[in-house]
């Protein structure tokens, strides 16, 4: 019967051991997972969220957007007269679109040129319906602007003009945008680069009894458009 005793006492006392050894393994793994857990948190609200495209409600060009996030823009629709901004959509490789006002090669150009910009916009549709004879037909305002004075800064960039011969072309470009009617402003942004080509010996890009046509405007020989 000592025995049985002896033999009892010592199951017992295993027993013992091996539930306190089991209660406190859970405790263990409970406080592992909680660091883990604690860690993934801290990690997650130290990313910062994405932030949202908005468009501007100064009207003034995009700002913080890197021209390479688009990969394509729509023919914009409208342009400031003042500056050279325009306002249309541009898309992105994932197929999102942003409205906007943005840059043109022109405003940049004003703008590195430290050319005054009017504090105010004058925006232009570059092409705006209207009523005519059989009904609604589309009459294109600006249409020939942005690739007019894309055309006169690439002679310009081609004779290699310092920036005292820009400034001054492209002022004069400005000012007739200004203050002419859009075909008087047109022609007369497509005299300029007739001047700069005669002035540096270069072949003109128009056909010649156009550019002749020029050149009698800008010597003040022929009426407006």
């Amino acid at each position: 019967m000592s025995d049985v005793r002896k033999f009892l006492g010592v199951a017992w006392m295993i027993a013992l051991l091996v539930g306190t050894s089991c209660t406190r393994a859970p405790q263990g793994d409970q406080l592992a997972s909680s660091e883990e857990s604690h860690s993934i948190d801290a990690d997650n609200t130290s990313i910062a969220p994405a932030m949202a495209d908005t468009v501007p409600s100064d009207g003034k060009p995009d700002a913080g957007q890197e021209d390479g996030e688009f990969i394509q823009a729509a023919p914009p629709s409208e342009v400031d007269i003042n500056s050279g901004d325009v306002r249309g959509s541009r898309y992105r490789a994932d197929g999102s679109a942003q409205y906007g006002v943005y840059e043109s090669r022109l405003s940049k150009e004003v703008r590195r040129l430290g050319i005054p910009i009017p504090d105010r916009r004058d925006w232009w549709p570059i092409a705006a319906p209207s009523i005519g004879v059989g009904g609604m037909r589309v009459t294109y305002v600006y249409e020939n602007l942005l690739p007019t004075a894309h055309r006169l800064l690439d002679v310009l960039g081609k004779v290699n003009a310092p920036d005292s011969e820009r400034r001054d072309i492209i002022e004069r470009l400005m000012a007739g945008l200004q203050t002419e009617r859009p075909p008087v402003a047109i022609a007369n942004a497509r005299a300029l680069i007739v001047e700069v080509v005669d002035r540096y010996g270069l072949e003109s890009p128009f056909l010649p009894h156009h550019t002749e046509h020029l050149r009698q405007r800008r010597n003040g020989q022929v009426g407006e458009p």
